[in-house]
C-alpha cells in the first residue's frame, strides 16, 4: 500500500512541478500571449514633447502567458487627420515615442518600445460615444533576470472606454514571441 501510494504522490510532484514550466519552441522561444486591463491616465504632465502631442501612463494587469505581470506604459501622441486605418472616427490619436515594462511576480522584467516602422499600426480610432480601438507594434529591447538580453516583437490590440477627460479604462491582448538568448 505504501509503494502504491509513493508512487501516486510522486506522479502528483511530477505533474505539479510540469505545471510550473513556460511554454518553450524548440528554440527555446516564450509565446506571449497576454490578456490585459486597467487605467489610462491621459496628459498626467502638461508637457510640449517634441512631437507636439501629450503624454499617457497606463497601468496594465496582465494575465496569461509567459506568467502574470504588472506592466507600467508611457507614451507620447497627439491628434492627426483621421486616415483609412480608423474609417468611420470621429478622431484618429496616432502614438510616437514610448513603451512599457513588464514586471513578473520573481522581480523579472521584459522592456519594450514602440515598433516605429510598424507606425501605421500605432493608431487609436475615437469613436464618440462608443468603445475606441487600437493596435501597436512593440519590439522587445531586453530585460532582467530570465530576460536577461530577450528581443522579439509584440502585437497589442486594445479596447478603451473614456471615463472622463484625463481618465480611461482599456483592456485587450498582447501577442507575440519572446526570443531568448
Amino acid at each position: 500500500m505504501y509503494k502504491k501510494f509513493a508512487i501516486v504522490l510522486t506522479a502528483v510532484a511530477m505533474l505539479a512541478a510540469l505545471s510550473l514550466v513556460v511554454y518553450a519552441d524548440n528554440n527555446g522561444d516564450e509565446q506571449v500571449n497576454w490578456s490585459i486591463a486597467g487605467p489610462i491616465f491621459s496628459d498626467i504632465q502638461n508637457i510640449d514633447s517634441a512631437d507636439g502631442g501629450s503624454y499617457a501612463l497606463l497601468n496594465l494587469t496582465a494575465k496569461g502567458a509567459p506568467g502574470s505581470a504588472e506592466i507600467m506604459a508611457v507614451g507620447t501622441g497627439g491628434l492627426v487627420p483621421v486616415d483609412e486605418q480608423c474609417p468611420g472616427a470621429d478622431l484618429q490619436v496616432k502614438f510616437g515615442n514610448g513603451g512599457f515594462v513588464a514586471v513578473f511576480s520573481d522581480q523579472s522584467m521584459l522592456f519594450f518600445t514602440v515598433d516605429e516602422s510598424e507606425g501605421v499600426l500605432n493608431a487609436n480610432c475615437i469613436h464618440f460615444g462608443a468603445p475606441n480601438t487600437g493596435a501597436f507594434a512593440y519590439n522587445i529591447v531586453g530585460g532582467t533576470g530570465r530576460y536577461e538580453g530577450a528581443s522579439g516583437s509584440v502585437l497589442v490590440e486594445t479596447m478603451s472606454w473614456g471615463i472622463n477627460s484625463v481618465l480611461s479604462a482599456e483592456n485587450g491582448t498582447i501577442t507575440g514571441v519572446i526570443e531568448l538568448p
